[in-house]
């Protein structure tokens, strides 16, 4: 068991990687409103974390499927891992931005790429712990559900907070600029 998922956690940090960087544009290539819940509507730190989340999430419905590990210690271990995704990519996104004073354009990719992959580093590490996982199925299903019920209510009702802010626009949430005319993004940038 601990190989097959070894293996299917490095082949499932490089495709969801690939994957996250197409999911980054779904909406804009799209510009269809059910998938705003799911993909990033603008630039902000939030909206790009769905971009990293929801293709982990994906991945591992899949990833459960194939490997049939045990259920509770996979989606503890998997929830965990997406809030260690969240807190990874805001740490990294706010260091840069405080040493730097420089908005991250380009790197975002590089700083969602380390996020992801420690993740799938939390999720191994965790899954084949000491501790009982399976003590926290409730909690993480509660995560879960919790993580997707923000993401519908703070897409289109969001702080005004900079977490929230597209960098570029200084606008916040579903911005009309982006879904009144197909835009190339990183013409904007």
């Amino acid at each position: 068991m601990k190989e097959r998922l070894w293996y299917s956690t490095v082949f499932g940090a490089l495709a969801v990687y690939f994957l996250s960087l197409l999911w980054d544009k779904l909406y804009f290539l799209s510009e269809n409103i059910i998938l705003s819940i799911f993909s990033p509507v603008n630039k902000s730190l939030f909206e790009q974390s769905k971009a990293i989340i929801f293709p982990f999430l994906i991945y591992s419905i899949i990833e459960y499927f194939l490997v049939k590990p045990n259920v509770k210690i996979f989606v503890s271990s998997k929830s965990i891992a997406c809030l260690s995704i969240a807190f990874v990519q805001f740490v990294l996104y706010y260091s840069y931005l405080f040493f730097t004073d420089r908005n991250l354009n380009q790197a975002i990719v590089i700083v969602n790429a380390l996020a992801l992959f420690s993740g799938f580093i939390v999720f191994f590490k965790l899954y084949f712990s000491e501790y009982d996982m399976s003590r926290l199925f409730i909690p993480a299903i509660i995560v879960i559900v919790l993580m997707f019920a923000l993401n519908i209510t703070f897409t289109i009702i969001s702080p005004k907070i900079d977490y929230f802010k597209d960098p570029f626009l200084h606008e916040y949430g579903a911005i009309e600029y982006y879904t009144q005319d197909r835009v190339d993004i990183d013409k904007l940038n």
